[in-house]
């Protein structure tokens, strides 16, 4: 299913088909959970049999490396995007909305809406900084809530929540350096009212956790979750936002 689904892609050329495309398609065939064992089997044979072809039909002018060094594969398109003034720290993609967040050592986080072909700037977010910041801020890590709704970056012991496409953001200074951010899967309740509300998990340098509910554009509320905490000063794992978010 998964080779005849990549001869038959319409933008396929026959001729430009090498043996690397074909050993890629029976990996994936290998490694798919959604066929049976027979037809992994099957794959597997054919992949050996495959590699085994191309080392005995190699010459001098193909080099003897499995890396894409003579251009089987197709070339995936791309665009160049000029983000920011300075270096690039980081970004995140929001699948809901097919947004792209940016951030970068000018202190902004740039919201982008891009295409196959081009790309326009949606929204920039300005990053609040509290007294003493520096003038150079490194902005580290970035997070989408699970709708798109909020966007939140952090700074050293401060964490910026912006809402997408308005609001000047949301400023929470931590008592800890910020280690990591995490929105929770899914759509969970209010800790106060049981409407749904975006909470988002930070995890700090000294093993702490805080959990803030952004409650509307202009106001929120964190919670220390003190029973969370780690005496080792590990950071706190992301993945875990999903389930302390619901307990």
């Amino acid at each position: 299913g998964l080779i005849a689904h990549l001869y038959a892609h319409p933008f396929h050329n026959p001729s430009a088909v090498g043996p690397l495309e074909l050993a890629n398609a029976l990996a994936a065939c290998c490694l798919s959970s959604r066929l049976s064992s027979q037809h992994r089997q099957w794959a597997a044979q054919q992949l050996v049999r495959t590699l085994a072809a191309h080392d005995r039909d190699n010459n001098q002018n193909r080099p003897q490396t499995f890396a894409d060094m003579a251009g089987d594969l197709r070339k995936c398109s791309f665009i160049k995007l000029e983000a920011h003034q300075s270096r690039v720290i980081t970004c995140g993609w929001c699948s809901k909305k097919g947004l792209l967040a940016t951030s970068g050592n000018d202190g902004t986080v740039r919201v982008w809406n891009v295409t196959k072909n081009q790309y326009t700037l949606q929204q920039t977010c300005i990053f609040n900084k509290d007294l003493g910041s520096p003038s150079d801020p490194c902005l580290s890590p970035l997070a989408w809530s699970v709708a798109g709704k909020n966007l939140a970056s952090a700074m050293e012991k401060m964490v910026n929540i912006w809402q997408v496409n308005g609001g000047k953001g949301l400023l929470d200074v931590q008592p800890h350096w910020v280690s990591a951010l995490a929105w929770p899967e899914e759509e969970v309740e209010s800790l106060r009212c049981g409407e749904p509300k975006d909470l988002l998990l930070v995890g700090r340098m000294d093993g702490s956790l805080g959990l803030i509910e952004v409650l509307d554009v202009t106001d929120m509320h964190r919670s220390e979750l003190e029973h969370c905490y780690r005496k080792d000063g590990m950071k706190p794992p992301a993945p875990c936002a999903h389930t302390l978010s619901k307990s």
